[in-house]
Parts: C-alpha cells; sequence; structure tokens
C-alpha cells in the first residue's frame, strides 16, 4: 500500500512538472522550451488525470494497466498520420517553427501525437467517473444488417469524396467517414462497440466521448495558441471568429474527432486481438478496471435482448 502511495504521489508530482514547464515557458518566455509546450503540457495532463482516477475509485489505465497503457501511444501517434495523411491533400492546417533538426523535430512531433489517444481515454473516463450522462437512457433497438451496410458504404463515400476533390472545404466528412466505415465492424466482430450500446439503450459513452472532444478541444487550442511551435489553420469560415487559433466552424469537428478516434482505437484492438497476450489488453470485465477495452459477450448480446442478460 505505501509503496502505491508513493507511486501515485511520484506519477502525480511528475504530471505537476511537465504542466509547469510547459506554463512556465509560456509566462518567461523562454523559447528553447515554448517549443515543447503541447507535449510537456498534455504529458502533465495525462498523469494528474490518470492519479486523479486511481485516488478516486482505486485503479486507472497506467496505474493497472500500463502495457495497455504504452501500447496506446504508438498507436495514437499512427492513427494521427492517417489525418495528416488527408491534410497534404486538403490543406486545412500547417505547422509553424518547428526545430530545422530532423532528430528534434521528429522525435517531437512523436511525443505530441503519441499524446492523443491516452488523454482521450484518460478524460472519457474522468467524465464517466464524474457521472456525466450517467442516467441517460435511450430507446433500446436492434441495428438491422442493412443499417450497417448503409453506414460503412456511407463512411466509404464520406472518405474517398474528399481524396477526389482535395478540396479544402471538404474535410469535414473525414472527421465522420471512419465512424461509420468502422463502427459496423467493431460492432459485427468486436466485444465493445458504440452501436452495441446505442441498441442497448445506453447512451454513455457516446455523449462521453462527444463532450471529451470539446474539452480536449479547449485545452489543445489553448496550449497551442501560446506555444512556439505550433500548428495554424487555413479553414473557410464566414463567420470570422476564432477560439484562440481554431476558426469557430473548425472546431465542432473537435466533437465527432474523439468519438471518431475511439472507434479507430477499437478497431484496431479487434485486428491486434490474436496476436496480443491476455495480460496486455485490457479487460473490461476486471472488477478493478473499467476502461473501454475488451469482453466478450454471446452472439446474441446486442440490442434489445441484452437488456434481459446479466452484466458482466
Amino acid at each position: 500500500m505505501i509503496m502505491t502511495q508513493k507511486r501515485t504521489s511520484w506519477l502525480f508530482g511528475s504530471g505537476l512538472i511537465f504542466l509547469l514547464l510547459g506554463e512556465l515557458s509560456i509566462v518567461l518566455g523562454i523559447a528553447s522550451l515554448k517549443v515543447w509546450v503541447t507535449p510537456f503540457c498534455w504529458t502533465g495532463y495525462i498523469l494528474i488525470v490518470d492519479t486523479t482516477l486511481y485516488r478516486k475509485r482505486g485503479h486507472s489505465l497506467l496505474q493497472n494497466q500500463p502495457g495497455h497503457f504504452f501500447f496506446t501511444l504508438p498507436l495514437s501517434a499512427g492513427l494521427w498520420l492517417v489525418f495528416e495523411g488527408y491534410n497534404l491533400l486538403l490543406k486545412n492546417w500547417e505547422y509553424r517553427n518547428i526545430p530545422s533538426n530532423p532528430l528534434i523535430a521528429y522525435p517531437g512531433y512523436f511525443w505530441s501525437f503519441a499524446t492523443i489517444l491516452p488523454a482521450l481515454l484518460e478524460t472519457n473516463a474522468l467524465l464517466e467517473e464524474w457521472g456525466f450522462f450517467k442516467n441517460l437512457r435511450l430507446t433500446p433497438t436492434k441495428i438491422s444488417r442493412g443499417a450497417l451496410v448503409f453506414s460503412f458504404l456511407l463512411g466509404l463515400v464520406f472518405l474517398i469524396y474528399p481524396l477526389l476533390t482535395k478540396s479544402i472545404y471538404d474535410f469535414p466528412p473525414v472527421w465522420l467517414g471512419f465512424i461509420f466505415l468502422l463502427e459496423p465492424l467493431n460492432y459485427r466482430w468486436g466485444e465493445e462497440s458504440l452501436l452495441k450500446k446505442l441498441g442497448m439503450g445506453e447512451g454513455q459513452r457516446l455523449f462521453t466521448l462527444l463532450l471529451t472532444g470539446g474539452v480536449m478541444g479547449i485545452l489543445w487550442e489553448f496550449w497551442n495558441f501560446w506555444a512556439e511551435a505550433k500548428w495554424v489553420y487555413h479553414i473557410p469560415d464566414p463567420t470570422g471568429l476564432k477560439i484562440f487559433e481554431m476558426p469557430l466552424l473548425g472546431f465542432l469537428g473537435f466533437f465527432p474527432f474523439a468519438v471518431e478516434f475511439y472507434v479507430m482505437y477499437r478497431f484496431v484492438l479487434i485486428l491486434f486481438k490474436p496476436y496480443t497476450p491476455c495480460h496486455f489488453v485490457a479487460r473490461e470485465t476486471s472488477p478493478r478496471f473499467r476502461f473501454p477495452v475488451l469482453r466478450s459477450p454471446s452472439p446474441k448480446e446486442h440490442g434489445p435482448a441484452a437488456l434481459k442478460r446479466p452484466s458482466a
């Protein structure tokens, strides 16, 4: 118990140090440190949220499933590169003041991109722990095969169309495309999916993910606004209004982005499951673990019928 308390205190203190380094570099104008504001602040944020969760309920992603936590770091960077690929064609943002030395620039890119998924999972878990949308109940419904096929095809259209037009105006479908494309596959192949939860009338996960996108969007833009190495947007917005660097209409993309990144994460877990040791991928059935990871329901455990089954 003493060792656990020391570890938690050490992680919390490390988080504060990272966060203070980022904030102090802004206040004091230390250019050599301001380059690292984004990864400093997000690393500190992740550690602080993780230890907050652990102290509140006795378990957290980093402290109970470190293997899975570290697995999310390269996965996060890899998933984000998909959107960077789209941006090469659609040119919605660009990076400025990046160090010219690639030995500094590329580790900085990786560090920044690697924080996206763990920050999303930690934030969503904290919002659920605080009880956001806990009592939200939707009408249970059966997800038909036709609806799954339509969703998959719609996702294909949303993801292919911007590649053909190469227009700066056509990024919005990308923030939705992978949801429609992959969620039907998660539903059919996976043990965990948003559609399964919606089919059972459970809306909390979807709505906390949407809220997570808003929370992370504000923090991203706040820290980016003051950073030395930063991104700037070229998003057309007739309102002319901005939230820090982000045009107001563009900010709306953060809400579906959190859902989309989660859906992509769930899909990758399905692909990795046959090759992943049981201790490496966390299980939702564990009494000490409540993060959104792998579980094994019966083939009939979806839709309204699932409401009659005892929960795992």
